[in-house]
């Protein structure tokens, strides 16, 4: 049930259990961060979808209820004023999806 949009904000591989997965920021992520702190009363989170096809491929992911603080889901939103930065001698823009 419930009401969500059909293309995904972003998409990733999960892999081994209990580690911590990054996904990388997109326009459409940034475009919900960006709904949701205008429209706080509408953030309902994003719905993680699973493709389980085989037997024991499920994985479990924590809420902000869990009794363990420790392992709460946390969003880190790293901010940069460059529009350039330099790794291992190249330059990258700075940004998020394709503009």
């Amino acid at each position: 049930g419930g009401s969500f949009t059909v293309t995904p904000s972003a998409t990733f591989t999960i892999g081994q259990t209990l580690q911590t997965y990054v996904w990388l920021c997109t326009e459409e992520l940034l475009q919900d961060l960006n709904y949701w702190q205008n429209n706080p009363q509408m953030n309902f989170g994003w719905l993680i979808k699973g493709g389980e096809f085989a037997g024991g491929s499920a994985h479990r992911f924590n809420s902000r209820e869990n009794s363990l603080t420790e392992t709460r889901p946390v969003l880190t939103l790293v901010y940069s004023s460059a529009e350039i930065f330099f790794m291992d001698g190249f330059e990258a823009p700075v940004g998020c999806g394709s503009d």
